[in-house]
Order: C-alpha cells, then sequence, then structure tokens
C-alpha cells in the first residue's frame, strides 16, 4: 500500500516509517494550534475511510514535551469522538522519548533489557568464556 499521500492537506508535521505515523506541532497558541491538530487528525481519519482503513484510536497516544510545569494548561485529541490517550514517553524507533526529553526513560529500559538478555544467559548454563569462545556474544 502507498502511504505517500497521507499527509495531504495536513497542516502539522508527518513522520511515515513503515506502519508508523507520527503527527506533531508546536503548540503556541493551545487553541489556535489545538484547533489545527484535532482538523489535521480528522483529515488522516477521511483518508483512512479514503483507503478503506480503520482508525484505531486505541492504537495512538498523545504527548506533549515540554521543559517546564505545564500542567494547568491542558486539551484533548479525539479524532473520532474518542479522546486519544496521554502518555509520559512513547518508544520511536527504539528510543524512548519522555515528555521532559530526559534521558532516564531511554536507559532505564535499556538497562532492564540488558539484564533480561544476561539472565537469559545465565540461566542457560554457559559460562561468559565459552560463549565469547565460540563468538556469541562478538
Amino acid at each position: 500500500m502507498y502511504v505517500n499521500d497521507i499527509s495531504t492537506g495536513v497542516s502539522s508535521t508527518v513522520k511515515l516509517y513503515t506502519d508508523d505515523n507520527k503527527l506533531y506541532r508546536e503548540i503556541e497558541s493551545i487553541p489556535d494550534d489545538t484547533d489545527v491538530l484535532q482538523s489535521d487528525l480528522f483529515r488522516l481519519t477521511e483518508w483512512c475511510k479514503t483507503w478503506h482503513l480503520k482508525f484505531n484510536p486505541n492504537k495512538c497516544e498523545t504527548m506533549r514535551t515540554h521543559k517546564q510545569d505545564t500542567s494547568k494548561e491542558s486539551f484533548t485529541l479525539d479524532p473520532n469522538g474518542e479522546v486519544l490517550k496521554s502518555v509520559k514517553s512513547i518508544k520511536a524507533l527504539g528510543i524512548t522519548i519522555s515528555y521532559d526529553l530526559s534521558w532516564s526513560d531511554h536507559i532505564h529500559d535499556v538497562v532492564n533489557k540488558a539484564n533480561r538478555v544476561l539472565g537469559v544467559i545465565e540461566r542457560s548454563g554457559q559460562s561468559w568464556s565459552m560463549l565469547l569462545q565460540f563468538g556469541a556474544l562478538s
């Protein structure tokens, strides 16, 4: 399927990677920019209808990135009358991006994954020297 036209008529930035799409926009004015984002979401749902695809809001998330506390300023996005889930971090191409743009969530995820691999190796009964000798870890 070709998705080159998915961003036609969309004002916000759209990034495509295989079956993953990211729609984002800098919010300078909450009423104005969120209206644009909402319109862009409606355009994407219309694109899905045109191509006989189902827009699944359960697989969509929203995240606001910011350095300062903006908890008093809030907004919701709802492409089909269903409010999209708001999250504190997302995973994009294997990198965990947190709302405050810190690396702590990503480092935590990488360390946890390394510990799981280490646990598998230890439970396999193989010694490190044997694995290195056969090039399993190189």
